[in-house]
């Protein structure tokens, strides 16, 4: 990032949301100047940039975006064992569900990839670290008209 981009940031970073005018005169730039800065910024998701009407006049609103740092865990995968891809995948069910040429979101019934209660399973479980493990089978057993 440039020595001009760096302070511009700063400045709506600290404000954390500010007018295209407001801005001009904290900064000390030429409007045409701001612009191709700001077009920069929103390009690298650093800012948020939105047109409003205020007192009948177009003008930009900018936002400052909060970065979040996420810390990914490395996995070994080992590709001599056949299940590898489920292991790399953690699991997840539509891979192996029985199901899946009957799930569309249009479907409203059981199978519907919007309120599908495996996947939800699926994503508490590994948001809490764990495994997860399915049983289509017993679950065919217990589900009627199928």
């Amino acid at each position: 990032m440039h020595k001009d981009e760096k302070q511009i940031l700063h400045i709506i970073d600290r404000e954390k949301d500010i007018y295209f005018n407001d801005l001009l005169k904290l900064c000390d730039k030429r409007p045409n100047d701001l612009d191709e800065i700001l077009d920069i910024l929103a390009i690298q998701s650093k800012i948020k940039i939105k047109r409003e009407l205020i007192e009948a006049s177009w003008t930009k609103h900018i936002t400052s975006v909060e970065e979040i740092e996420v810390e990914i865990d490395e996995i070994k995968i080992n590709k001599n064992q056949k299940d590898y891809i489920w292991t790399m995948f953690s699991r997840q069910p539509c891979f192996i569900c029985p199901f899946r040429n009957k799930c569309n979101d249009t479907n409203m019934d059981q199978f519907n990839p919007l309120q599908c209660p495996w996947l939800t399973e699926w994503v508490e479980i590994n948001l809490a670290g764990k495994d997860y493990d399915i049983n289509f089978d017993e679950i065919k057993a217990n589900l009627k008209d199928i």
